[in-house]
């Protein structure tokens, strides 16, 4: 098979596998996006659900976890001059979704949020011929819920952002901090229950944050 041959059906392949989300430059590669560098703070607001809902009793079924989140506020390094332009981030959006095996349970969420690999989809404005933010790629988890007032947990750390804007050659580190709007005595009644389906934080118990780069 030829070199040509080779190259694309490496490009359809990674395609085809959905690892091709934007070009931000390379040797014969017209840049698409651009990665920011340094690091941005923001405040979120969001939910995690789960389906179907943790109880006391572990689960019979694999369970799905979704972690989603709305970026505003964003303060640090939230411009950067680029391909002749200039890029600014308006905002963003989280999202991961994680498989919990059989035999999940309540003591499982509360011990800590399993960690799964998300994408952080950026908005942004451009001047000129300013590229579009690159979006993100970043993994999340292992934060547990104290029994604290209000419920917050602490996620991310080095090595969390792998891919895109704010990555760096090492993996950068993300934090998160959910302030949980239910309180504990909530979840329990819940856990003994129907079920816990969905946690939210959306300021009820005091303003969540985020850290990327």
């Amino acid at each position: 098979m030829s070199v040509r041959k080779i190259a694309i059906a490496a490009a359809s392949f990674a395609l085809t596998a959905g690892l091709v989300v934007g070009t931000t430059g390379g040797a014969g590669a017209t840049a698409t996006t651009y990665a920011f560098t340094g690091s941005v703070s923001s405040t979120i607001v969001g939910s995690v659900k789960i389906v179907p809902a943790l109880t006391l009793t572990p689960s019979t079924t694999t369970l799905k976890l979704t972690l989603a989140a709305t970026l505003s506020g964003l303060t640090g390094n939230v411009k950067e001059k680029n391909n002749g332009g200039t890029t600014t981030l308006t905002g963003g959006s989280y999202k991961s979704v994680i498989t919990l095996p059989i035999g999940t349970s309540c003591t499982t969420l509360l011990n800590g949020i399993p960690a799964g690999a998300g994408k952080l989809t950026w908005t942004s404005t451009t001047k000129g011929t300013g590229l579009p933010a690159a979006n993100s790629t970043i993994t999340f988890g292992g934060g547990a819920l104290p029994n604290t007032a209000p419920i917050t947990a602490t996620l991310g750390g080095p090595g969390t952002t792998t891919k895109g804007s704010f990555a760096k050659p090492t993996g950068s580190a993300s934090n998160a901090t959910l302030i949980i709007d239910q309180d504990l005595g909530t979840l329990v009644t819940k856990c003994g229950g129907a079920g816990v389906a969905k946690l939210t934080f959306t300021g009820t118990n005091g303003a969540s944050n985020l850290t990327v780069g």
